[in-house]
């Protein structure tokens, strides 16, 4: 059963977002044209890469989308598949991570690869699976997921010290919770406090965080429209509440209740602080693969504290978008894994019904994908018009303006739905 569900949500991952993808900016993504538009006249600089996203440092993603756009008039059917990859290399390397020596057949069969896959791939991923800049996440999630597995298989390795630690700066200027990665691998460590080059590697490690972060917050700005971060103390609740809402958003459909999901969402915070009450109390803390899931878990917990102090304010949609299910969606692959190895009845029970809850709630995504698709579809013509409709654009954006001058850059210079050879064919031009 583990299996079918599994196969279900991979086929759904792998051929329903790209046959509904739609060749045109949306939302965060318009923020990228002015940076490509340089890029295409030669007048790009580094701090255009490095400017302020929200809280970000979407410095890598910038870089990358931003030449990738230039060199191929803004194709980017390419996204949907390099998400895939992402989400698929640190999949495998979180069901890996259960194993020390099995084969590439034992593993595929294994039910710790299906549960993984079913909570990873989950339609609720969307808004990173279809958007463009939002690969940005899976740039900071995934590379972090891979690297505190590496290090959780041998941590007495230096190299994969050295590799985690590379993986942990592109994390942290790829969005801001890549930053968490420096302290969320932190448990692996006592696995290695014996090794004659503990003080060593731990040293190296922080003082690298150190700097990485002082580089990070140099000219940090906090961006204008949002709360101030003490907010959170006037409305504590609201503030948990959203936190739970967060950590359940995966499970998300128009069946169930933000309080179903926010009970859900408690359900993760009780079992993860089982298991961490378990690591403290038995011989597993000795075990690096067992540190290796618990800073899984701590780096979820740290993203998705950290987003409700900042964001609860905005409200309960804001907790459940899908942007945010790509942290949630390991967490669960986590806790999937650890309630697989359990011998108890109830805690099995309790996986397949979480596993079936998850694989519904992407069922129910890809039924909204064809309204998605009109949406797009009826912006790319609103985009064509002349002129343009600016009273349509102010009820989609909030500064219709900007967006007017980066249509105007993708006209000029025939980009995206500008291109003949990208159009969307819905739009019957």
């Amino acid at each position: 059963m583990v299996i079918f569900m599994g196969l279900v949500s991979l086929a759904m991952a792998l051929f329903v977002p790209p046959a509904f993808f739609v060749e045109c900016p949306f939302y965060d993504d318009w923020s990228l044209v002015p940076i490509v538009n340089k890029v295409l006249e030669g007048t790009v600089r580094v701090q255009d890469y490095w400017a302020l996203h929200n809280e970000s440092r979407l410095f890598f993603p910038n870089l990358i989308l931003s030449h990738w756009a230039a060199w191929t008039s803004w194709d980017m059917r390419i996204v949907p598949w390099a998400h895939m990859a992402l989400l698929g290399a640190a999949a495998w390397m979180l069901s890996r991570l259960k194993f020390k020596k099995k084969s590439f057949k034992e593993i595929v069969t294994s039910k710790e690869l299906w549960v993984v896959l079913i909570f990873v791939f989950s339609l609720r991923t969307l808004q990173t699976i279809v958007w463009p800049i939002h690969i940005a996440v899976l740039m900071a999630t995934c590379p972090t997921i891979i690297g505190i597995c590496l290090v959780s298989r041998n941590p007495e390795s230096i190299l994969r010290w050295v590799v985690a630690g590379s993986l942990a700066v592109f994390s942290s200027f790829s969005f801001a919770s890549g930053v968490f990665f420096w302290f969320a691998v932190i448990p692996v460590f006592w696995a290695v406090r014996k090794h004659r080059l503990f003080w060593h590697i731990l040293a190296g490690w922080l003082l690298t965080a150190g700097l990485v972060i002082a580089i990070y917050f140099y000219h940090y700005e906090r961006p204008a429209l949002h709360p101030q971060v003490i907010s959170f103390l006037r409305f504590p609740w609201r503030t948990v509440y959203f936190f739970c809402v967060y950590l359940g958003s995966i499970f998300s459909s128009f069946l169930l209740s933000d309080q179903a999901v926010a009970g859900l969402g408690l359900l993760g915070v009780a079992l993860a602080g089982r298991y961490f009450f378990t690591l403290l109390t038995t011989d597993k803390r000795e075990d690096p693969k067992y540190l290796g899931l618990a800073s899984v878990l701590i780096y979820v917990l740290f993203t998705a504290c950290t987003t409700s102090v900042s964001r609860a304010a905005f409200g309960i949609p804001t907790a459940l978008s899908e942007r945010y299910v790509t942290h949630t969606c390991f967490f669960w692959a986590t806790l999937g894994l650890i309630l697989l190895e359990s011998r108890s009845k109830v805690q099995q029970a309790m996986l397949i019904a979480l596993l079936f809850v998850a694989c519904t709630s992407s069922i129910f995504q890809s039924l909204v994908l064809a309204s998605w698709r009109t949406g797009l579809e009826d912006q790319v013509r609103l985009y064509k018009q002349e002129p343009m409709n600016m009273k349509e654009i102010r009820k989609l954006y909030l500064y219709p303006d900007v967006i007017e001058q980066s249509v105007m850059i993708l006209k000029n210079k025939k980009l995206s739905l500008f291109n003949p050879a990208l159009a969307p064919k819905e739009t019957g031009e």
